[in-house]
């Protein structure tokens, strides 16, 4: 009865389907691969989580390239990643995994990264991907606070990955990508894994957590972001839907731990696309040949990284016809920078800023933003005011380059709001008209009570953001302006 039911429902969804807005497309696509793997696995269709629609979509085009690795050329379809990945699901169950448990990911953007990160969200496992360059002290603070079971990293993070175990008394598996005797399939015939009658995990998938995220520490201490797999699912959905257009192939930029490296890994089976990345670092020209080589249809940049590559692009070496879509996030854009995208490519421009903290883009930028703004947000959200509005509204200050918002220990209210300034070039800024400025606009528990202090040029994280770090460290020993 229950299988009838779903075929049912499943050929009703099918007319509905075909008479919604491509809008929809991305929703309506995980509904048809949840009503399937229901069918497959004889299971209610609520039961299903986005590991079982991952692995059904890629059953659905087993031909279609799943990846490309740019740097070597080599490529692999969606049956051999499903085949590696449930051949390795099937062994982490038998080592003793369960849902729930905690599995590190610290690798390159190399073929063989992805099949463990399906393999987890088959069983039910969270995911915590880490930069392989990441230091030793940080995954010592970081691990007992995550309680990895399994680790999958580069040779070259063995000893740090070790010292991060014993340090905090842990026990943990390592398995390193390029050591062939303690490789993905050294693991899957040490455990006799088999892809022979698999099937995903089945869990409470409202509770279980999907995703444990690092954010770049540029708000403070580095912090986790727990993502559970039913909001997983939901963002994704989000986070395509203004990509309307089909698409067959993404320009991985970023590696899997930044947000939207790890949403274009996941997409792919639910978004029917092949994905291009590199397992060597990407430099302008690199990029520049890969978009020539390839031609995909969209990426995602920061305002940062997009810049180092306007400079390379902007002589007319580099192609850009085949992009449908370009995502610029993660700090707010410039004005002049959108025109110079604008020059040289029609694409649509998905502009957005977001928090990892929420997986969905928060912001909306577009012609009317103010500058120095991030945008305006989004009708769906609510909001308090944070540093960033702060920031924001100090920006509009015509001596004012650029300005980040901290908060520091105090005795009497726990922390307090501190802004670094970096002026203009010829300019002066005279730091009453700044409090001012901050008095007529936003109330008075939103006023910069620790004072101003300015700064020549600000500290940036890898990924292009202003590190709030290691700017909190210099507000603790700068001398300060205060409000008079």
């Amino acid at each position: 009865m229950q299988v009838r039911a779903c075929e049912n429902k499943f050929a009703s969804f099918c007319r509905y389907y075909r008479m919604l807005d491509k809008t929809y497309m991305i929703r309506l696509h995980a509904t048809s691969l949840k009503l399937k793997a229901a069918l497959k696995y004889n299971i209610s269709p609520e039961k299903c989580h986005i590991g079982h629609l991952v692995l059904q979509g890629l059953l659905d085009r087993p031909n279609s390239l799943n990846q490309i690795d740019a740097a070597t050329d080599g490529r692999e379809t969606n049956i051999s990643v499903a085949r590696r990945s449930c051949r390795l699901a099937s062994a982490m169950q038998k080592c003793g995994l369960r849902a729930g448990d905690c599995v590190v990911l610290m690798g390159y953007n190399h073929l063989d990264l992805v099949i463990p990160f399906y393999a987890c969200h088959f069983n039910g496992y969270s995911v915590c991907n880490i930069d392989p360059s990441c230091a030793p002290v940080d995954l010592q603070v970081l691990f007992p606070n995550i309680n990895p079971k399994l680790v999958f990293c580069q040779k070259s993070c063995e000893d740090k990955v070790k010292e991060a175990f014993m340090v905090n008394n842990l026990k943990g598996e390592i398995v390193f990508f390029d050591d062939k005797d303690t490789d993905l399939e050294a693991f899957i015939r040490q455990y006799k894994g088999t892809e022979t009658n698999f099937r995903p995990a089945e869990f409470d998938h409202s509770k279980t957590n999907a995703w444990l995220m690092l954010t770049s520490g540029t708000t403070g201490l580095p912090k986790v972001v727990v993502v559970p797999y039913d909001t997983l699912l939901n963002a994704i959905c989000c986070w395509f839907e203004p990509f309307t257009d089909k698409f067959e192939i993404v320009l991985t930029i970023s590696s899997i731990q930044w947000m939207s490296g790890g949403i274009y890994f996941i997409g792919g089976p639910l978004r029917c696309y092949t994905r291009l990345q590199s397992s060597l670092p990407l430099t302008p020209q690199s990029i520049v040949a890969y978009i020539n080589k390839y031609k995909p249809n969209t990426t995602t940049w920061t305002p940062c990284l997009l810049g180092q590559f306007l400079g390379a692009a902007e002589n007319g070496s580099c192609d850009l016809s085949s992009f449908k879509t370009i995502g610029i996030g993660g700090a707010s854009i410039e004005k002049p920078l959108l025109h110079r995208v604008k020059k040289i490519c029609q694409a649509y421009l998905y502009l957005v800023y977001s928090m990892t903290e929420l997986m969905v883009p928060v912001f909306d930028f577009d012609e009317d933003t103010p500058e120095k703004s991030s945008g305006y947000p989004k009708d769906k959200y609510q909001f308090k005011i944070a540093p960033l509005q702060m920031e924001e509204v100090i920006k509009r200050h015509p001596g004012v380059d650029d300005a980040c918002v901290v908060g520091i220990p105090d005795t009497s209210t726990m922390e307090i709001p501190i802004a670094a300034i970096q002026r203009r070039k010829g300019h002066k800024v005279d730091p009453q008209e700044i409090f001012r400025l901050l008095k007529d606009v936003l109330p008075e528990q939103n006023q910069i009570h620790g004072g101003i202090f300015f700064v020549d040029s600000f500290p940036m994280t890898p990924s292009g953001k202003v590190n709030r770090a290691k700017v909190r460290d210099q507000a603790l020993t700068s001398p300060r302006i205060l409000p008079k």
